[in-house]
């Protein structure tokens, strides 16, 4: 029950972080600038690595299995609300952000508002994937590695 919560409470704090980031490329008017998007990586690294951590040092220890869906979990609570962000700021707040997505390589010339949805989700659930698998590489190294020095 415990790897559930902070599975939640990381994913929504990965959210918070990633929209504030956002709200502050806005505030000072950077939202143009694609390459600064890339940083959000970091934040999803960081909350990514922060939710390892604490199921690696949990007193119920979980498999491998367990702990990889607790980070994909949490990864995909951030991308289905940050995706549902960017919708209703598109539809309520400023219907011609969707052109700054006009010249990438998924959406084609003609853009729309559910095209630049579903390729930012399709993006970001392999990047979820691929960022959970990671991490949990690294701390399943981390483990083995403390536990080998522990038999020695």
């Amino acid at each position: 029950m415990k790897t559930q919560e902070n599975t939640i409470r990381i994913g929504l704090q990965m959210f918070g972080a990633v929209v504030l980031y956002f709200l502050i490329m806005k505030l000072f008017e950077w939202e143009k600038i694609t390459e600064l998007r890339f940083f959000n990586i970091l934040i999803v690294a960081y909350f990514t690595n922060k939710l390892a951590r604490r199921n690696s040092e949990s007193k119920m220890k979980s498999g491998y299995l367990v702990n990889l869906g607790s980070l994909f979990t949490a990864n995909f609570i951030n991308l289905a609300l940050s995706v549902l962000a960017l919708f209703f700021y598109m539809v309520f707040i400023d219907a011609n952000f969707v052109n700054y997505f006009s010249n990438g390589i998924l959406f084609g010339h003609t853009v729309s508002i559910q095209k630049v949805c579903l390729g930012i989700f399709m993006e970001g659930a392999a990047a979820s994937a691929i960022m959970s698998f990671a991490t949990m590489q690294y701390w399943k190294g981390i483990g083995e590695s403390s536990t080998s020095i522990i038999n020695k």
